[in-house]
């Protein structure tokens, strides 16, 4: 913790910027070593026990399929045994028909899930919740521009949906104020944004003071940790993007959980073949 705060320390004078995501490389393969060393997983070397957390449908889902396609894929999901599942949705007038097919779709069998992905404005992210709030939706995620607090402050005044947001906030201490002024209600870390494992561990640790549960951005075999040291992680996400690089280890399991396997450290292997697969020629 001490070499990532002197890692950030040194952004001082270039921002944080693209610089997070080199911390956030170094940070995680520290704590890969580290918890090598001592024979265990990374989740109980930051004082954890191993458990199973659930996993929610993500992939899959986009703002141009239509309503139909958008259920058989949340379907889809549930038929693989998740408890939730996250269409997309854009602060436009398809949104309560996507919302609508869905929910029909899943039934009481998972939660709802919505993520506007910062594509609303403060008038249709008002109306994008209280449509969300007439159909149980556990939450709505990103209905504005990341940064846009003063915003947040406004729409989470005058909807009673729980909002989701973090993915695009860099470090704790731009998300320390979501936080402190009660708009969030569910924080999202991104690794790389973030700046790596450490700084996730201390947004988590703030969002537990405060009685905020954590759901971090995809990569649910990385996260897996977090949630071991931290039982506010209540979520994970399976939103498979970097997975076959490490030999597509499974998402979850058929009742829709993760948990870590008997590996120490990350648990990941790299997959020998990726780099053919992936080989770029200049």
């Amino acid at each position: 913790e001490l070499l990532a705060r002197e890692i950030s320390q040194s952004f001082n004078r270039t921002g944080r910027g693209p610089n997070t995501i080199a911390q956030a490389a170094i940070d995680t393969a520290i704590w890969d070593l580290y918890s090598k060393s001592l024979d265990c997983s990374v989740g109980v070397a930051m004082g954890g026990k191993n458990r199973e957390v659930p996993v929610y449908g993500s992939g899959g889902f986009n703002t141009i399929q239509s309503p139909e396609e958008a259920a058989e894929q949340a379907s889809r999901y549930i038929e693989r045994g998740v408890k939730a599942v996250k269409p997309r949705v854009a602060g436009s007038s398809k949104d309560e028909r996507v919302i609508e097919a869905v929910r029909f779709s899943i039934g009481d069998r998972a939660d709802l899930m919505l993520d506007a992905n910062e594509k609303c404005d403060q008038t249709s992210a008002i109306r994008l919740l209280e449509i969300a709030s007439n159909h149980n939706t556990l939450f709505v995620e990103e209905p504005l521009p990341a940064h846009n607090l003063s915003g947040y402050r406004q729409i989470s005044a005058r909807s009673s949906s729980a909002i989701a947001l973090g993915e695009h906030l860099q470090g704790a201490t731009e998300a320390y104020p979501f936080l402190a002024d009660g708009i969030c209600n569910i924080i999202q870390p991104d690794l790389s944004m973030m700046g790596g494992l450490t700084e996730c561990l201390r947004i988590s640790r703030y969002a537990e003071i405060l009685g905020i549960s954590v759901a971090p951005h995809f990569l649910p075999h990385v996260f897996i940790h977090l949630a071991i040291a931290m039982p506010n992680v209540i979520w994970l996400e399976d939103f498979p993007l970097l997975e076959s690089l490490f030999g597509s280890p499974n998402p979850f399991n058929a009742s829709g959980h993760l948990a870590p396997n008997d590996l120490p450290g990350l648990g990941l292997e790299w997959d020998k073949e990726a780099e053919k697969r992936y080989k770029v020629n200049f």
